[in-house]
């Protein structure tokens, strides 16, 4: 919300003032709030669904899009980072509920986080990484593995590593998917690239309905692509979250196949086709307005 006000202010603002200085200052806040917004998003979104799981043949650690499936021969140990002989180096960008990362230690072995704060933390050591998680009750989380180490593994599971850009090559690997995003990518450009030309020699526009709404000046007509762009992008944002769920191929590495889908899928291609069609209908807009004056 810090971020959001201030960028519809700026926008409403910019919108009633020429182009010009003043204008760009105006832009400076909407700038800022669509940039970082979506990153704000994403880790609450990942805080929301972060979880660890401990069973006797691995564990299972789940943040936002990224997950880590460790089998539990590959455990070398677990214990409070306290316990460690140098502190571990925290991420450079982190706030409370969103300290993950990927650093490096001091003997120069990979270190990332799975945390929700920086203290308290539970260090997961294995030949390759180590991950550094954030449970509600330390203690406990101890005792469960330790617990669950001493019952032995029966099924080891398989090592898997997903990162979001996992998905988003998933995604791309998909036809259908593919022109969906860049179909609704070009036609924002085109929305965008022709109201930008047509608005040095605009003085006054139309938004209202019927011949009694007031004029308002040209500028505002940067308003519709706007508001098309925001539609854009959550629609995205939603549609990957879609893709995704519920889909067991995820974490097996099987192949992507876009003769299979599941009922979330179909979901996203839904989600990502309207994003299109309401773009078009941005665009359709955009003449009637011009073609009235």
């Amino acid at each position: 919300m810090v971020l959001v006000a201030p960028a519809v202010w700026g926008f409403l603002q910019a919108a009633r003032t020429s182009i010009g200085p003043l204008f760009l200052i105006y832009l400076i806040p909407v700038m800022i709030g669509v940039s970082l917004t979506p990153l704000i998003a994403y880790r609450a979104f990942s805080l929301l669904r972060a979880y660890y799981v401990l069973e006797r043949d691995g564990i299972r650690l789940y943040w936002g899009l990224r997950s880590e499936v460790i089998p539990m021969s590959a455990v070398l140990w677990v214990r409070p980072a306290r316990e460690l002989d140098q502190a571990l180096p925290l991420p450079f960008f982190r706030w409370p509920g969103a300290v993950t990362g990927i650093r490096q230690t001091a003997g120069g072995d990979r270190l990332e986080y799975f945390a929700a704060r920086s203290t308290n933390l539970i260090v997961i050591t294995t030949p390759e990484s180590i991950y550094a998680v954030s449970p509600e009750n330390p203690d406990e989380f101890l005792q469960v593995y330790e617990q669950q180490n001493e019952l032995g593994s029966i099924t080891p599971l398989e090592q898997q590593s997903i990162y979001p850009s996992f998905l988003l090559a998933r995604v791309w690997d998909a036809r259908p998917a593919r022109y969906l995003l860049l179909g609704g990518l070009l036609l924002n450009l085109a929305l965008i690239t022709w109201v930008s030309l047509v608005i040095p020699g605009l003085e006054q526009v139309r938004l209202g309905f019927g011949p009694q709404a007031e004029p308002i000046p040209g500028v505002q007509l940067l308003l519709l692509p706007f508001l098309s762009g925001i539609f854009f992008l959550i629609d995205l944002f939603v549609g990957l979250f879609f893709f995704r769920r519920n889909d067991p191929r995820f974490f097996t590495g099987a192949p992507a196949d876009a003769s299979i889908l599941t009922d979330w899928q179909v979901l996203a291609y839904l989600v990502w086709g309207s994003g299109a069609v309401t773009t078009v209908l941005f665009l359709v807009a955009v003449f009637f307005i011009l073609r009235t004056g």
